[in-house]
């Protein structure tokens, strides 16, 4: 556990010595404007309420450490000052040393003080309790490619062809085309249709799939060749001779992709 800040160096030390002096000094005035009591008495009454304050601001410590929120902050700042109350009453009262009702009188009066102290210490212990180490978690960011690898790669699509179910190895796929809330998927083996959509098939795929147009996804081993046909018009020859039209976009990242 920290160590409490009134014994933390001397200097903190004196600072509380000489709050405590004042605080004395203040509520025996306080007290004297107040019911205009003998000075010896509100001097009395000035140190032994300061005195009664600095020990619940001394523990007030412990809870600052667990006691985070503000409304819990008040309502803890307010047990306090009940506590001081009833103490100051268990030695002024019971002891007849002041008359009930001219304590009650000074009850507002001492609830204040106790209260604007509390804030003050608050505030004080504030700064002295230690921040956290911040754990740095963001990490900077990596390349589409690399990125892609963080994903769950799927190593083959299975397709339900009625009866059958059709596992097709990813390394098999020439195209993708988007097809509404379908895709095609066209291999050596033919053409199947899924039920799934061309973006979140996407986010699954491997690196070496790569998106031409917006509406098809083709596997890069597959490709034979890229031609231009017009103007910022681009045409992807895959190996088993199918040409699909590439989007000025996709064949930029067809290019990047590749290191063209």
């Amino acid at each position: 556990m920290d160590t409490h800040p009134f014994r933390k160096t001397i200097l903190h030390g004196l600072a509380c010595l000489l709050l405590f002096l004042g605080t004395a000094l203040l509520t025996a005035f306080l007290i004297r404007w107040y019911q205009e009591f003998p000075w010896n008495q509100c001097l009395w009454q000035g140190f032994i309420n300061a005195a009664i304050w600095s020990i619940l601001f001394y523990y007030g410590w412990y809870l600052s450490l667990y006691i985070k929120y503000l409304p819990a902050k008040a309502v803890s700042g307010i047990l306090l000052e009940c506590l001081h109350l009833t103490v100051c009453f268990l030695l002024f009262v019971t002891t007849g040393w002041i008359e009930e009702a001219a304590f009650l009188y000074q009850v507002p009066l001492l609830f204040v003080i106790g209260m604007l102290g509390w804030i003050i210490m608050l505030q004080w212990y504030a700064t002295q309790i230690p921040e956290e180490p911040v754990v740095q978690t963001d990490l900077p960011a990596l390349p589409e490619e690399e990125t892609k690898d963080l994903k769950e790669v799927i190593q083959h699509i299975s397709v339900k062809d009625g009866a059958h179910i059709h596992i097709i190895p990813m390394e098999e796929l020439f195209f993708i085309q988007a097809c509404g809330d379908y895709v095609n998927i066209f291999t050596a083996g033919g053409q199947f249709i899924k039920e799934q959509t061309m973006k979140s098939l996407e986010a699954s795929l491997p690196v070496t799939f790569i998106r031409i147009h917006r509406s098809t996804i083709i596997n890069s081993s597959q490709l034979s060749r890229i031609e231009l046909f017009g103007k910022e018009s681009y045409h992807v020859l895959l190996k088993n001779g199918t040409s699909l039209k590439a989007s000025l976009t996709g064949y930029k990242l067809l290019k990047s992709r590749l290191n063209l």
